[in-house]
């Protein structure tokens, strides 16, 4: 590469395409599996695949193009469960959930970013299990839910009659058990009325032959606003990942659909609600990019299939952004099933950094431990600090963090 003067030098290396020999023949134990030719045992295998995969990772010793070809398996064994039919078993669909979550866990941030540069597997990651959802759901009783918890996703799979949608959709539910405590404190919400499922009388008699339930599925992302390609500069996904997946989708008439969301950057300016569009063909299920690994050799991918999904990937076309009377929260209206997130400007002082105090509930108590906090940094002449509810957010000077305290994302 060259710098500003023209001058080459070496640039950090990539290992976006390269492949680990476990991750290697894995794949090869992945096509054995599918030249089987009998759907129950094409079916058992790729359970068995999850299962390799999900022991590999936890190893935690992978290259950035190992997660672009995990990625890959997943594909493979989702598109395989749908095509043989195979519902695999609770432990299996366990299991697949954790191999996402580790997959999405910020100690890969870095080796995501160098993935990006061949593929944006994160964002294929997000229609894969979209897919993987309803294929479960599609396997559920009616008005039965499933709840599943990791330590980078929250998830809730129900089935509802098209004629009947029990009751509005709530998420997340707290208070459940086997609630882990990033889910049991977050602030942030979504809600959908029932009447959204419910179709005009005249629509359901021309649709006989539609699909007689609802599969909704809802998707919390601790991570994955860090983990995606970026937008352009200075945006930036300051908030969790909210997304809903229905089908078949309904069609809103108006905005109905309304999603609270938290910043977790103090510092930010001109908060707005945007929707992730699928549009892009990368992303879309049944057109995903060819990726192939030689027996000896490194990552191939299709580049005529590479595009950024990066700032076109998000949009505001369909959500409105609102003033909330929650503290540290944007409420958006939106007439879209969609992923939600907040884009936002970064800080322009590049100097203040966030520093998180974590209080006692109860406003007094909360006030007095701020006004602690100040009295003890009297010298300061910048002691700024955001509204404060149960966590607060100080903002202080670069050179004047106090000790013991990181920086946090």
């Amino acid at each position: 590469m060259l710098d500003t003067s023209g001058v080459a030098l070496w640039g950090p290396p990539s290992f976006a395409s390269c492949i680990s020999l476990e991750y290697r023949s894995l794949h090869v134990s992945l096509r054995e599996h599918l030249a089987k030719g009998k759907r129950t045992l094409a079916g058992e295998g790729m359970s068995q695949i999850v299962r390799s995969l999900l022991e590999l990772l936890q190893r935690r010793s992978f290259h950035s193009g190992d997660l672009l070809f995990s990625t890959h398996i997943l594909r493979n064994v989702t598109d395989t469960f749908k095509r043989a039919t195979y519902i695999p078993a609770p432990d299996d669909v366990q299991r697949f959930f954790q191999v996402v979550s580790f997959l999405l866990d910020m100690e890969n941030e870095e080796k995501w970013e160098d993935a990006h540069q061949v593929s944006p597997g994160a964002a294929l990651l997000m229609r894969i299990l979209e897919d993987f959802i309803h294929l479960i759901g599609e396997a559920q009783k009616p008005f039965q839910s499933v709840l599943v918890v990791t330590n980078n996703l929250m998830i809730t799979i129900q089935r509802e009659p098209v004629s009947a949608v029990s009751s509005d959709i709530n998420f997340p539910l707290k208070g459940r058990r086997g609630m882990k405590d990033w889910a049991r404190t977050t602030e942030d919400k979504l809600y959908i009325p029932k009447e959204v499922f419910t179709a005009p009388a005249e629509e359901a008699e021309m649709e006989t032959e539609a699909p007689m339930y609802y599969v909704i599925g809802a998707i919390l992302y601790r991570t994955l606003g860090s983990i995606l390609p970026a937008p352009k500069s200075p945006a930036l996904i300051n908030s969790k990942i909210l997304a809903v997946t229905v089908r078949p989708e309904p069609q809103l008439s108006e905005p109905m659909v309304v999603v609270e969301l938290s910043p977790l950057l103090n510092g930010t300016s001109d908060p707005q609600c945007v929707v992730w569009d699928y549009g892009n063909p990368v992303v879309e299920g049944e057109h995903h990019p060819q990726l192939t690994a030689p027996p000896h050799g490194p990552l191939q991918f299709n580049r005529e299939c590479v595009a950024e999904a990066g700032a076109e990937s998000w949009g505001t076309e369909g959500c409105q952004t609102l003033s909330s009377t929650a503290l540290h929260q944007t409420r958006c209206l939106c007439s879209r099933i969609s992923t939600y997130a907040l884009l936002a400007q970064r800080a322009k002082d590049p100097r203040l950094v966030k520093v998180y105090l974590r209080f006692v509930p109860g406003t007094r108590r909360t006030c007095i431990a701020v006004s602690l906090a100040c009295s003890s940094l009297a010298s300061l002449r910048d002691c700024s600090f955001s509204a404060i509810g149960q966590s607060g957010a100080l903002t202080l000077p670069d050179g004047h963090r106090p000790q013991g305290h990181q920086q946090q994302r």
